[in-house]
């Protein structure tokens, strides 16, 4: 088993650096000079040249990445060219309201999908299973935005019942919780019913039911644990997502989270900001899809196996 994580978290070390790469060299292609955004007005050329020569961009690009590489190993990833404020600490500051919102989005996508997803499968061709299966296809189909809108206008304006913007407490939090949740409960009853149905095929299914197991027992403890890895996968991909940033349900909602710093640095073309965000998030995804991995060799023993885990 040491080995088989070994071995996993060796394979993310050239994905990561490749991440880095690219950040970087995209950053570097962008047209305009990076110190000219560091002013409101216009700037002498002198002026220019010697801020440029101070922060290092008039050195070769393999100098420049090094030092970009080595600064972001050490957790620094320069200054905001908008805010004047270091990068990591407008990160640190701004991903907590993130990380609250993915998890309070995940716990409402794992439990309408995982919910409909059995009921489907157990129900398979009934009114349960077409009705779960069109409601997770309106779900994939709206977007979150406009959930969310909806969302505002009728429980915020309407009723009344919900605030409509801001992160102050968790009365906040439901309504962008639900609009960013929906959209990935549906992904998760696809996926859930599908699986479910290939395993309640087997044939330790229908042995575990002529040895008199009980249906709850037999849909819980031998289908659906089978029938995760895949579903798995998903929920690590939307975790990934979840935590890089949900930009839409942010900017609609008035979340200071991350999303929402990435499309304030977007908007005012803060190349240092933007690059930061980039990278931490492309890190977060990684290092997210990286614990999928190994919870695969948790589910099915086989895998640590086949990946060179303890004999």
């Amino acid at each position: 088993m040491a080995v088989y994580i070994f071995k996993r978290i060796l394979n993310t070390i050239p994905v990561l650096l490749g991440i880095s790469i690219i950040t970087f060299l995209l950053m570097n292609w962008v047209p305009g000079n990076p110190v000219m955004m560091m002013f409101e007005k216009q700037t002498d050329p002198a002026t220019i040249e010697r801020i440029s020569k101070e922060m290092g961009l008039n050195d070769p690009l393999y100098v420049q990445y090094g030092r970009f590489l080595w600064n972001a190993v050490r957790g620094d990833l320069g200054v905001s060219f908008h805010t004047k404020e270091p990068v990591s600490q407008a990160i640190a500051e701004r991903f907590p309201a993130t990380v609250q919102l993915a998890l309070l989005a995940m716990a409402v996508g794992l439990l309408i999908g995982l919910s409909m997803g059995i009921l489907s499968a157990v129900k398979q061709n009934t009114f349960w299973d077409h009705g779960a299966m069109v409601v997770a296809l309106l779900g994939i189909s709206m977007p979150v935005f406009w959930v969310g809108i909806l969302l505002q206008i009728y429980f915020g304006l309407k009723w009344k019942l919900l605030p409509i913007s801001g992160w102050y407490g968790f009365q906040y939090m439901i309504l962008p919780a639900i609009a960013l949740g929906t959209r990935y409960a549906a992904m998760i009853a696809r996926m859930t019913r599908s699986s479910m149905l290939e395993v309640i095929r087997q044939d330790f299914i229908r042995t575990a039911r002529a040895k008199g197991a009980r249906e709850r027992s037999v849909v819980f403890r031998h289908a659906l644990k089978n029938a995760m890895i895949p579903v798995v996968t998903i929920i690590g991909m939307q975790v990934g997502g979840l935590l890089t940033g949900a930009i839409l349900t942010e900017t609609v909602f008035g979340i200071p989270g991350l999303g929402r710093l990435a499309y304030e640095a977007i908007s005012f073309r803060d190349y240092t900001m933007i690059q930061g965000t980039v990278l931490f998030a492309a890190v977060i995804y990684v290092l997210s899809n990286l614990v999928v991995d190994l919870s695969y060799a948790f589910l099915d023993p086989r895998i640590r196996y086949e990946g060179g885990g303890s004999r």
